[in-house]
C-alpha cells in the first residue's frame, strides 16, 4: 500500500472515500467538514446536529455522494469528547476506518486530519500513530485461504497540514509504517502453521532481515550448540526431527558507545509439552509459542530500518518441543552453558530451558542490559488475563524505561515481585535448581529460574502468554496473534 502526504486540499483528490472527523461539539465543526457540507447542500452538519451519537468515539457514518465530490463515499469518523482525545484513540480509530474500507472493497482513501492531530497535543506522535493505525488495521492472515481473499487498499493520502514541512511529515509517516511492518511481521510468523514455520524457516527469515537491513546474522546449529555447552536448550530439541536453530542478529551503530542491549525471545515453533504431553484441546495454539522469537525478529527489522544510535543484539533460540525416543524425560538432569545443573521435572516447562542458555549467551556477550520476551506461563494468563504483559525486573531504571516505552505504544505492562522467598521454591534435591516450583506463584518461580542465568546484568523478563493472541479484531489489533510487544521494544531501543 502506498501512503503519501499531499499539500493539496482534500476536495481536489480523486479517491474512493474521503475521511473527516468530528468531535462531540455541535458548534466547532472542522473547516474541511464545513467545506464538504457546503458542496452537499448543507446536509452533513444538519444530520450531525440532530444525531449526536454519530459524534461518539468510534462511530463511522458513511454517506454516499454524487458528482459534487471527487469521491464515491464520505466517512464521518466520530471521536467523542475532544478534551479526552488521545494519540492511542486516534491509532485505534484509524485502524477501524481501514477495516470498514476493506469490508466495502474500497481501494483508495483520502484523509484530512489537521485539527484532529492538534487535539492530541502531540502532533508528531499523532501523525505516527495515524500511520501505524493504517497498516495495523489492514492486517489479516489469509495466506492459506484459496478463495475469497480480501481486497487490499492500494493508496492512502493525508492532506494539507498547515504546520510542518512535507519532508518531515513524510518521515514521520514512514516511521509509523516501520513500526507497523515490524508488528505485522511478528503476527505473520506466529500465525503461520508449525509445519511451515519451523526453526529452519525462522533462521531463513532472520537471514533475510539481516541482508535487507545490513545486520550481522549468525545461526548456531546443533553441533555448534553442543560445543558451546548449551545442554539446557538442546534438551528441549532432543525429541524433535527438526534441526534446532539458535539465531543471533546484531545491529551496530558506528557512533554508538554502549555495550549492546540484548533482546532474547523464546522460539518454540511448536510445543506439545514433550513427554509431559499437553491436553489435545487447544494445542493448535502452540504454533504461537515462538512469539518471543518472532518479536525479536520484528524489532530487529525495525531497528535496522530506523538506525538508532545504539548497539543491539537479538537472540532467538528456536526449536520444537516434541515427544520421541530421544526426548528429555521428567527427572533428567541437564547442564546450561554457564555450568548450572537443572533437574527437569516437567518437560512442558521448556521455555525457561531454552532461555537459560540464551540468557547465559547474552551475559557472555557482555551486554549492558537484557530483555527477554516469552510466552512462558499459563499462570500469567490467570494473573493478568489478556490485558497486560507481566514484567519482572532486577533493575528499577531499566523497568522505568520499559514502562515509558509501553505507554507510548499503548501496550500495557505490570510489574510483579522477585522476592528471594520465591527462589527457594525451585531448589532441587539432585541439581542446582529444578525447572518448576509448586502450583503457587508459577509465573514468579519461572522468573526466578531465569534470574539464575543473568548474573548482575540489568534484566527484564516479559511474560507475554496472556497477550499472545487476540480473540476478535478491534482497533489496531487483529484476530489471531497480537504483535504485542513489538512497538514497545522499538520505542525502548530508540529512546534508550
Amino acid at each position: 500500500m502506498e501512503l503519501h502526504y499531499k499539500k493539496n486540499n482534500l476536495l481536489q483528490e480523486q479517491a474512493d472515500v474521503y475521511v473527516v472527523t468530528v468531535f462531540k461539539d455541535k458548534i466547532n465543526y472542522q473547516k474541511i467538514l464545513k467545506e464538504i457540507d457546503k458542496k452537499l447542500n448543507k446536509k452533513i452538519i444538519s444530520f450531525l446536529s440532530s444525531n449526536q451519537t454519530a459524534q461518539g468515539l468510534g462511530e463511522i457514518t458513511s454517506f454516499p455522494v454524487g458528482t459534487e465530490l471527487k469521491a464515491k463515499h464520505l466517512f464521518i469518523l466520530g471521536l467523542g469528547d475532544k478534551k479526552s482525545f488521545t494519540v492511542d484513540k486516534l491509532r485505534s480509530q484509524i485502524a477501524n476506518v481501514c477495516r470498514k474500507a476493506n469490508a466495502l472493497k474500497l481501494e483508495s482513501i483520502a484523509f484530512s486530519l489537521e485539527e484532529t492531530f492538534d487535539a492530541t497535543g502531540k502532533k508528531n506522535d499523532a501523525i505516527q500513530a495515524f500511520s501505524e493505525g493504517l497498516f495495523l488495521g489492514q492486517y489479516s492472515f489469509n495466506k492459506h485461504k484459496t478463495e475469497n481473499k480480501k481486497v487490499d487498499i492500494k493508496s492512502i493520502s493525508l492532506h494539507k497540514l498547515q504546520k510542518g514541512n512535507a519532508q518531515s511529515i513524510e518521515k514521520i509517516l514512514e516511521r509509523g509504517r516501520i513500526f507497523a511492518d515490524a508488528t505485522n511481521l511478528r503476527k505473520d510468523l506466529a500465525n503461520e502453521p508449525a509445519n511451515f514455520m519451523t526453526p529452519t524457516k525462522m533462521s531463513e527469515v532472520a537471514l533475510k532481515i539481516a541482508e535487507e537491513n545490513n545486520l550481522d546474522c549468525q545461526i548456531i546449529n546443533k553441533s555448534a550448540a553442543e560445543e558451546l555447552g548449551m545442554g539446557s536448550y538442546l534438551s528441549v530439541a532432543a525429541g524433535s526431527n527438526q534441526e534446532p536453530k539458535f539465531i543471533i542478529l546484531k545491529y551496530t551503530h558506528k557512533n554508538a558507545t554502549n555495550k549492546p542491549i540484548a533482546l532474547v525471545g523464546k522460539g518454540i515453533t511448536f510445543d506439545t509439552g514433550g513427554i509431559s504431553l499437553k491436553p489435545s484441546a487447544g494445542m493448535e495454539e502452540m504454533k504461537g509459542d515462538m512469539s518471543g522469537a518472532a518479536t525479536v525478529l520484528g524489532v530487529m527489522q525495525a531497528i535496522g530500518a530506523i538506525k538508532p544510535k545504539v548497539n543491539v543484539i537479538g537472540i532467538a533460540p528456536c526449536t520444537e518441543n516434541m515427544p520421541g525416543g530421544k526426548a528429555t524425560k521428567p527427572g533428567d538432569v541437564v547442564y546450561a552453558m554457564n555450568g548450572k545443573s537443572i533437574e527437569v521435572l516437567n518437560t512442558d516447562a521448556e521455555g525457561r530451558l531454552v532461555l537459560a542458555d540464551a540468557l547465559a549467551f547474552a551475559v557472555q556477550e557482555k551486554c549492558s542490559a537484557i530483555i527477554d520476551i516469552a510466552t512462558l506461563t499459563g499462570a500469567m494468563m490467570i494473573s493478568l488475563g489478556s490485558v497486560r504483559t507481566g514484567v519482572f525486573a532486577n533493575n528499577d531504571k531499566l523497568y522505568e524505561k520499559l514502562e515509558k516505552a509501553s505507554k507510548k505504544a499503548n501496550e500495557p505492562i505490570w510489574r510483579l515481585p522477585l522476592d528471594e522467598a520465591y527462589g527457594k521454591m525451585i531448589i532441587s534435591n539432585v541439581a542446582d535448581i529444578q525447572n518448576i516450583g509448586g502450583r503457587e506463584a508459577g509465573s514468579i518461580t519461572a522468573a526466578k529460574f531465569l534470574e539464575h542465568f543473568v548474573k548482575k546484568t540489568p534484566w527484564i523478563h516479559m511474560d507475554i502468554a496472556g497477550v499472545m493472541s487476540v480473540k476478535q479484531s478491534k482497533g489496531e489489533l487483529s484476530k489471531g496473534m497480537s504483535g504485542n510487544p513489538v512497538r514497545t521494544l522499538i520505542n525502548l531501543v530508540c529512546d534508550y
